[in-house]
């Protein structure tokens, strides 16, 4: 074949410029992509606690979650009302299954989390799959007031 003959090169892959784009990226599947672009954009956006709380998902996803805690910790830290966040408290409390980060999830629901993580916590006491997590989420009960 000669040079003239082969095919052109596939495009390469953009990152996205905006929040909206990374999230049309990780809709189309394109999650590596999705989590370069956001890193980039929270390079420019210190201030965000959105694009924290969108990485801290999508590490979630790929079963990095001590990484997805430090992006919890962050989106919390710019802003409190993600405590509150339903999809946060969810990961976090499915994090308590696993022997390498159930001790982080523990702290980080008592102490970065604190009350609001109670009714996650209590449901995920009575209902979860998993006995590890059912018995952890009812000792952080006893703490989380």
């Amino acid at each position: 074949m000669t040079p003239a003959e082969e095919p052109a090169p596939p495009p390469q892959a953009q990152l996205a410029t905006s929040v909206a784009g990374a999230q049309r990226l990780i809709k189309a599947g394109q999650r590596e992509l999705a989590l370069a672009s956001l890193r980039a954009l929270w390079k420019r956006n210190k201030q965000s606690a959105y694009i924290p709380f969108l990485l801290g998902n999508l590490y979630f996803d790929k079963r990095w979650w001590s990484v997805a805690l430090d992006h919890y910790r962050s989106a919390i830290g710019k802003n409190g009302a993600y405590r509150k966040n339903g999809t946060l408290n969810r990961n976090v409390i499915r994090m308590l299954s696993s022997p390498k980060t159930s001790g982080k999830a523990k702290w980080f629901l008592r102490h970065d989390v604190g009350h609001p993580a109670r009714a996650h916590l209590k449901w995920a006491a009575k209902h979860d799959k998993n006995a590890r997590v059912r018995k952890a989420c009812a000792m952080l009960l006893r703490y989380v007031k």
